[in-house]
């Protein structure tokens, strides 16, 4: 029997599906009351579209691991759809025989796209099982080797996108420590330099506290150690990395062999390290795309601490628009046209208020007349509006630095943004108050310890927290006590040589 392969997503039975459900969906969500149409019939369109979209587009994928990620995504739609569905029926939205056509459709792609998934992570060929072999008996030496503690992975976040070249995009740094606690590592990032730069490395939010060396970048290499006290266990942020695309290509950005995690065991034991590469195709900008720039956050690199955002960007006629603002990069637009509503204004002219700290994603996708609808475009907006937390500033002084000179400490950190500066001022009077920029530690001016010591800390957003030190209180003068105690005699005794006998 011939076996026919497969030339396209739309040769999928589980695409051919899913389409099906749709259709069904979209007919049975127009008999909906129009109270929903942007509530419970916008969100099963939604879902049900995100299935068939992301099957085609993981259908598309070379890659197995890109292939699964998309196939996940649908699988994800798949369960959100169920939801909506038993909801709508509860609320009698839906008949008992589109209840029953829906769900058994449902549930029938659901089966189809797990067993999808599973078909592609079991597609082995027998060289994967010699590697298989080889990883487990280096595995075993590693175990009972006792120079080497257990495993810890480095990866990027997001570990692949489309980039467009010119712009920026952010990688984050993470950890996963594999159920170990760790609490220093020296860390080697590289990257292609003649496709990517690096704008800034953004510290805040780190696990690390302790920064023994501040990230340096030069010749295609991020390079930086740090510490935490007291240990890390579990997956967290190291920091994140701002790139620019600069040329066309694809850009793999990864990790030095030369790369030490150190285990919290109080031997300074280093972790077995494993490493999951970030790839990121550098494309050229479509021109049917549309431009979007913002009045209060219009520098993308930039940190804001404003929570209102406005957006604009220039109508064509006739042309419809999808959009979605979101805390993920990866996220997308469907193709189901978007009205402006609630607190937004119109299309064209966007503002969301009250938004939380974060860094969010506004992507935006159109679709001309009689066209197809384009890529997205997308718009990165970074809001912090927390301020660095308290610290307490130390005055210390030692004979072996700073010449036996007063000197001062500080140090703290900043949650999301990071930090990006300090200032320090000394003053015994206001009207003589001038803040400049200091490092810690800090050589006092006033050796006498007589002024007061106000130091800020300044995130990336601008916001500010302050400390202050006070002068130390003036030691009792004991000294004064026998000038008063003799005082006091002579008053006694002239009292006693004028009183009458």
């Amino acid at each position: 029997m011939e076996i026919k392969k497969l030339q396209s997503f739309k040769d999928l039975k589980v695409w051919q599906k899913s389409s099906d459900l749709a259709t069904l969906v979209y007919k049975s969500t127009d008999k909906f009351p129009k109270s929903e149409l942007f509530g419970l019939t916008n969100q099963m369109r939604r879902a049900v579209i995100s299935i068939s979209s992301n099957l085609a587009e993981g259908f598309k994928r070379n890659h197995k691991k890109e292939k699964t990620q998309f196939y996940s995504v649908a699988y994800g739609s798949v369960a959100e759809l169920e939801s909506q569905i038993e909801i709508s029926y509860r609320l009698n939205y839906l008949s008992s025989t589109d209840y029953q056509k829906i769900l058994s459709l449902t549930i029938e792609i659901s089966k189809m796209i797990g067993g999808l998934i599973k078909s592609i992570r079991q597609n082995k060929n027998p060289k994967f099982y010699i590697l298989i072999l080889f990883f487990f008996l280096f595995s075993i030496f590693y175990i009972l080797s006792p120079l080497h503690g257990w495993a810890a992975t480095l990866f990027l976040l997001p570990q692949s996108s489309d980039v467009f070249k010119g712009e920026s995009f952010i990688a984050e740094l993470m950890i996963d420590t594999e159920g170990e606690e760790i609490n220093a590592a020296d860390i080697r990032v590289v990257f292609p330099n003649d496709l990517v730069i690096v704008n800034d490395f953004g510290k805040g939010g780190s696990i690390f506290t302790l920064w023994a060396e501040e990230p340096g970048i030069q010749e295609g290499e991020i390079s930086f150690s740090a510490g935490v006290p007291g240990g890390f266990s579990g997956k967290g942020l190291i920091g994140r990395i701002n790139f620019s695309g600069k040329e066309i290509g694809e850009a793999e950005i990864n990790f030095k062999e030369d790369s030490k995690v150190l285990l919290n065991d109080g031997k300074g034991s280093s972790a077995i390290l494993g490493f999951a590469e970030g790839n990121y195709k550098i494309i050229e900008k479509s021109g049917d795309l549309a431009i979007i720039t913002s009045k209060s956050h219009p520098d993308q690199n930039k940190w804001y601490n404003q929570k209102n955002l406005n957006l604009w960007w220039d109508l064509i006629d006739g042309a419809e628009y999808s959009y979605l603002l979101s805390l993920s990069s990866s996220d997308s637009p469907d193709e189901i046209p978007d009205k402006p509503e609630g607190e937004l204004e119109w299309m064209g002219a966007i503002e969301y208020k009250g938004l939380d700290d974060g860094i969010y994603y506004f992507s935006l996708r159109q679709k001309l007349p009689e066209k197809d609808w384009s890529g997205k475009i997308t718009f990165r907006v970074m809001i912090d509006t927390t301020k660095p937390e308290v610290f307490k500033p130390e005055i210390g002084k030692d004979s072996s630095v700073f010449e036996g000179k007063y000197f001062l400490s500080f140090s703290t950190n900043d949650k999301l943004s990071g930090i990006d500066h300090y200032e320090l001022m000394e003053t015994r009077n206001k009207k003589q108050e001038t803040w400049k920029r200091a490092k810690s530690p800090y050589v006092l001016e006033d050796q006498s310890l007589r002024s007061k010591i106000f130091v800020k800390a300044v995130d990336k957003a601008g916001n500010e927290q302050i400390s202050k030190i006070s002068p130390p209180p003036k030691p009792f003068p004991y000294w004064i006590i026998i000038p008063i105690l003799i005082g006091l005699i002579i008053i006694w005794w002239i009292i006693r040589r004028l009183r009458p006998r």
